[in-house]
Parts: C-alpha cells; sequence; structure tokens
C-alpha cells in the first residue's frame, strides 16, 4: 500500500480540523499528546469524515437540485459550468442505446476511467465534500460552546454556504470532465 499526497492531504486537513475543534471545545490538553499521536488521530479522523460524506452525498445532491451528471445531461448548469456538447452527447447515447443519465454517466466513467484529469477531478471533488461534512461537523461540535452567539452562526453560516456552493462546483466540473473525456476518447 502507497500513500500519495492526495491520500495523506485529503484525511489530514478534515481530520486536522475536527481535532482541533475538540481538543478546544472539550478542553483537552494537548501537551501530553505526542506530536506522532496527534497525525494519527487526524488521519483517522479524517479517513471517517471522508466516508461520511460519501455517505451524505445524496443528501448533497438532494440540495444541489440533483446529481450534477444528470443535470448537465438535461442542460442545466451551475453557474458557468454548463456541458455545452450536448450534440455530441446524443450520438454517444444513441451510440450506447442508453436512456438513463445515470448509466450512461457510468458508462462515461468506465470510459474516462484512464483519464488523470478524470482522477484529479474526482480527487478535487471529493476533498471538496469532506471539507463540507467537516465544516458541518465543526459546527455541530462548537455549539455546545457557542450555541447563543449571534455572531457565530451567521459565520457559519456564511462559510457553510460557501463550501456547500464550491462543493457543488466541483461535483459539476468532475461531472462535465467525465462527459466530455468519454466523448473525446470515443
Amino acid at each position: 500500500m502507497s500513500f500519495n499526497l492526495y491520500n495523506l492531504l485529503a484525511s489530514l486537513i478534515p481530520g486536522f480540523t475536527l481535532y482541533l475543534v475538540g481538543v478546544y471545545v472539550f478542553g483537552i490538553d494537548t501537551s501530553k499528546i505526542s506530536e506522532i499521536s496527534s497525525i494519527a488521530v487526524a488521519y483517522i479522523l479524517g479517513y471517517f469524515i471522508n466516508s461520511v460524506s460519501a455517505w451524505l452525498e445524496t443528501i448533497y445532491f438532494w440540495t444541489w437540485g440533483g446529481d450534477p451528471a444528470t443535470q448537465l445531461l438535461e442542460g442545466e448548469k451551475c453557474g458557468r459550468i454548463k456541458f455545452y456538447e450536448k450534440d455530441k452527447i446524443n450520438k454517444f447515447v444513441k451510440d450506447l442505446n442508453e436512456t438513463s443519465n445515470k448509466k450512461i454517466f457510468q458508462i462515461a466513467m468506465r470510459i474516462s476511467s484512464e483519464s488523470k484529469r478524470v482522477s484529479e477531478m474526482n480527487a478535487s471533488y471529493a476533498f471538496s465534500r469532506s471539507i463540507l461534512t467537516t465544516i458541518i461537523l465543526s459546527y455541530f461540535i462548537l455549539l455546545k460552546i457557542y450555541s447563543a452567539s449571534i455572531g457565530f452562526h451567521i459565520i457559519a453560516v456564511v462559510i457553510l454556504l460557501l463550501t456547500w456552493h464550491r462543493a457543488k462546483e466541483r461535483g459539476f466540473y468532475y461531472a462535465k470532465e467525465v462527459l466530455s473525456s468519454a466523448i473525446n476518447s470515443k
């Protein structure tokens, strides 16, 4: 098993964020905890955050108005992110003899699975989704201390909306790249 930079950072950043929130809220004295132990705990927390964020994906899709791939295939967009190759995808769909957007996207993922750019976009989307989950978990943990603070809630909602929108954009970028890569490889 080898760890690449993405695997380390994708677990350590959300994990350390939640670790620091927990240390702060529960008043844990970190002077007796070694740095290596802190890294291990942060990595494990991040690992679980990644899992939880994958489980929450259906809920995230619901808040985004649906699966980004399905939305792109139906001609919808997210801000400036739009799939402009509708005529090519229609030809691609006829060649596949498939009508379900979900199946079309799954086939496109298989076709584009070797693309380095698709892999990078998938990693970026998964990381954004993990950061969104980390923000949500941190908010609920910090409520223990700041539940009466209006300023805390305002800042938390702004940060939550920014990370929610960024994760949505990353989902659309990933879906667009999968579809474009599949079309270009055919």
